[in-house]
């Protein structure tokens, strides 16, 4: 019998694989020492949050208690497998480009066009060059691509200006810019 839901229970513990906390292995009690939605069955870090089930190397032990860890940022996220080393973000999100380039949203410079580690009024000058262009006007094409279309909508609007002013006024010395990925933002 199936207690909640009436939808399939993989692993026969009597909890419905929507409302299980461990649909691949058996756990009727549903026990989550550490409340990160993960039951103690499955968990890699029974007493320590480690929501994304996070093991870089490999060892059965989830990064949040492992001792082998190396975490600069203090995110639970070993440095080997962190998006954004030094800067704490333990949901490592990389959706900017859309098609990602390996850096975090947390810690990626999208107005560092100089790639010269800052984003400063070099890059307000390029950004500038191409703020209005849109689908109407000037679109942004393979072979004529806009410096600062964050989103790779085509255009380069206020939303694309709301991000380029996040990054402004980033240095060496004030929330350095990761290295920069040479090559186009957008593929169009």
């Amino acid at each position: 019998m199936i207690r909640q839901g009436s939808e399939n229970d993989g692993d026969g513990d009597g909890t419905g694989d929507s409302c299980d906390n461990c649909p691949g292995d058996q756990n009727p009690n549903q026990e989550d020492a550490d409340n990160d939605g993960v039951g103690d069955v499955c968990d890699n870090c029974i007493n320590a949050v480690n929501p994304f089930q996070v093991d870089c190397d490999n060892d059965g032990v989830g990064d949040g208690c492992d001792a082998d860890t190396i975490d600069p940022d203090g995110d639970g996220l070993d440095v080997a497998c962190d998006n954004c080393p030094d800067t704490s973000s333990p949901n490592p999100l990389d959706s900017y480009p859309p098609q990602g380039n390996g850096i975090g949203d947390a810690c990626d410079c999208e107005g560092d066009f100089a790639c010269d580690g800052d984003v400063d009024g070099s890059d307000a000058s390029t950004f500038k060059a191409d703020f209005g262009r849109s689908v109407m006007v000037h679109p942004c094409i393979a072979g004529d691509i806009c410096n600062g279309d964050f989103s790779c909508d085509g255009d380069v609007d206020g939303t694309d200006a709301s991000l380029f002013k996040q990054d402004f006024g980033r240095s060496s010395i004030q929330n350095p810019c990761p290295v920069c990925v040479a090559g186009e933002w957008c593929g169009y």
